[in-house]
């Protein structure tokens, strides 16, 4: 496979350098839209007048990117074409043996009630073979025919079902009986003998043209039909610029519609494809798809409680309540269905992949940019555009979705970009929140009693009932109680200052400093001999010596400093953390008044658990009960379109929560 250049995906013969959209300030043509339309594996419509260069699109697409007949069809419309016939030919020389061997059978009746065969034969008399016929039963002539017939599905071959690609050219000159037949074909496949046959092993597209329904000879088509052929291009819409019919007249070419040399990207065209088919929209292109599809089918006015368009008498509706929204969005469209919703999506993907083969890089695309693009050849002439809105474009549908496509755009912008914010604030209110935090979080709420409610529930899932003087409890606690003491005087304190009157502010600025101080006392305390040996305390004292009285200074300032804040205000402690001071003297008691009682408590290689899923719940408690306080706020916000945006909400919010983290 050579590599993959945009020059190889040009067309040399079909000329249109009008600008239809920009992506990543890339502008793109209508040939452009008819690439990524392939690539995603789509049905094509052109529409427009004579000479537009429908054909000449068509038949470029058909030389240059499916090598011609290798794995192109191409056929002219007509009143008396059947769409079996590109695919079913008659076995002629099995028939002709079919008629050569089988015997001639005759019926004979006999008292006008029962009948009886003569099958023709020969027999020999007197040295020569003479004609002459033998009777025979029903069953002799049932046993004659299965031996020498062949079935209906006998005499057709099936043919050109490998191939990938099909053409049909003035398409609408077929009677609508006759488009009915191209249902099966448009979504790649044939019914042949009641079997469904798939067409293209896997990868099959379809283009078909017409000229204006007003042309002689021409049939409109149904509704059904419109939605087979995924992407419409409107020629008339999109008309070449003067330097480009200045180019077509330098060339001197003859009126006719121009071949060229062919060329096999069959391979490419099915690995993008392939490749597109993998690619799962994000979060913020699905929130973009569900407007198209449900938002836009949302009618806007408060006074109409059943807001679904497909259940009004839209746009009628409109004018009938006097809607100061029926010139608006909400006046011009309806929403599109699924089936449209997914021609979008493959369509704004190849657009996506046509960019990176002309710019010769990965460009950064906003998917509003790339989705609105494609719906702008998706939806028109898909029955959601108001009637009068068509007919004010003199039929031309695609002028229309050109003029209401930026207005859609600013409004879907300011609607995501609001949803963003508001998920961000909420997922970041929450989502770095310590314990402590959630604690006081809850202190302002006025939520005491849903903290210890949910905090009870969890303890109870990882708490377990030891002995109070097992050894085992008591090394548990002290290291409990020790790391509850770091947390106090590092984090809570500095934290919590202005919170506490002046009176006690004097002492509590001296905290780092104290803390700085207990840290390096508790270090000498704890001091190995060997480590003394080689400190420069050692040409002091002895070593037991130096412990003692490390031991006493530390115990000292602990004392004091607790001694200090509690008498500077009693509750002090309590408020900074309740739930350990009420456990450690719980059990100082226990052990003081009844050794044999048995306390119940969270082991410390069941702690970093138990922490995270307290965070988790108390967490989620906040954000649900967020979550209804501002529900009235979001509805008057979103009007009625958070009744499909909310599907979104959480979503987005664990999103930036797994950012922030």
């Amino acid at each position: 496979m050579t590599k993959n250049t945009y020059e190889k995906w040009q067309l040399p013969n079909y000329v249109n350098t009008r600008s239809v959209g920009v992506l990543a300030e890339t502008a793109l043509q209508l040939e452009n839209i008819c690439t990524a339309a392939i690539f995603g594996g789509l049905n094509q419509f052109y529409r427009g007048k004579k000479s537009a260069g429908k054909t000449q699109l068509m038949r470029d697409v058909f030389n240059r990117y499916f090598g011609g007949e290798v794995w192109g069809l191409w056929e002219e419309g007509r009143s008396d074409f059947k769409p079996a016939q590109l695919f079913e030919s008659l076995n002629i020389s099995l028939a002709k043996g079919q008629i050569a061997n089988l015997p001639r059978i005759e019926a004979v009746y006999e008292d006008n009630k029962n009948v009886s065969y003569l099958i023709q034969s020969y027999k020999e008399q007197d040295g020569e073979l003479k004609l002459s016929w033998k009777r025979i039963n029903e069953e002799e002539k049932k046993t004659i025919e299965t031996k020498y017939s062949i079935t209906t599905a006998d005499l057709k071959n099936l043919r050109n079902i490998h191939k990938k690609f099909f053409c049909i050219d003035e398409y609408n000159r077929c009677p609508e009986v006759v488009m009915n037949l191209f249902y099966g074909l448009m979504t790649g496949e044939i019914n042949h003998d009641g079997e469904i046959i798939k067409l293209g092993n896997g990868f099959y597209s379809g283009i078909a043209a017409s000229n204006p329904e007003d042309y002689a000879g021409t049939f409109n088509m149904d509704a059904a039909m419109w939605a087979r052929y995924h992407i419409v291009l409107d020629f008339t819409a999109f008309i070449p610029t003067e330097k480009d019919h200045d180019i077509l007249k330098q060339r001197n070419l003859s009126p006719k519609v121009q071949e060229s040399q062919t060329q096999d990207l069959t391979d490419e065209i099915e690995q993008i494809h392939l490749e597109i088919k993998k690619i799962p929209p994000t979060l913020k292109e699905r929130i973009i798809l569900q407007y198209l599809q449900t938002g836009l089918n949302i009618c806007s006015n408060d006074s109409i409680q059943n807001s679904n368009k497909e259940h009004l008498d839209w746009p009628r509706i409109c004018s009938q309540e006097g809607c100061d929204q029926s010139t608006k969005i909400c006046g011009e469209l309806g929403g599109i269905d699924e089936r449209a919703v997914r021609a979008v999506y493959r369509l704004a993907k190849g657009l996506e992949k046509v960019v990176k083969l002309k710019t010769g890089e990965k460009k950064e695309i906003d998917p509003l940019d790339s989705l609105l693009l494609a719906y702008k050849f998706v939806a028109p002439y898909k029955g959601v555009l108001n009637p009068k809105t068509a007919r004010d474009r003199k039929g031309i549908e695609a002028l229309a979705f050109e003029e209401i496509i930026p207005a859609i755009k600013t409004k879907l912008k300011a609607k995501i970009e609001k949803l963003e914010e508001i998920a961000m604030a909420d997922a970041l209110e929450t989502a770095n929140f310590s314990i402590l935090d959630l604690r006081t979080e809850y202190k302002k709420k006025a939520l005491d009693n849903e903290y210890l409610r949910i905090e009870q529930e969890i303890k109870e899932k990882f708490q377990e009932e030891k002995d109070v003087l097992e050894e085992e409890l008591i090394k548990e606690f002290k290291s409990e109680i020790e790391k509850k003491e770091s947390e106090i005087l590092r984090m809570k304190l500095h934290e919590d200052i202005p919170r506490y009157t002046s009176s006690i502010l004097t002492f509590i600025k001296q905290i780092p400093e104290s803390y700085k101080n207990l840290i390096n006392q508790k270090m000498m305390s704890e001091m190995t001999d060997r480590e003394y040996a080689k400190s420069k305390y050692a040409k002091d004292k002895d070593y037991q010596t130096f412990k003692n009285e490390a031991i006493q200074i530390y115990t000292n300032n602990i004392e004091l400093i607790g001694t200090q804040l509690i008498g500077l205000e009693e509750n002090f402690m309590k408020e900074l953390d309740p739930e350990n001071s009420a456990k450690i003297q719980a059990i100082k008691t226990i052990r003081d008044e009844n050794p044999n009682a048995k306390v119940k408590y969270i082991p410390e290689k069941k702690q970093a658990e138990y922490q995270k899923e307290l965070r988790k719940n108390l967490t989620d408690f906040l954000i649900e009960k967020n979550d209804r306080e501002h529900q009235q706020e979001r509805v008057a916000l979103f009007e009625k379109e958070w009744s499909f945006l909310k599907l979104f909400f959480d979503e987005l919010k664990e999103m930036y929560k797994n950012q922030k983290r």
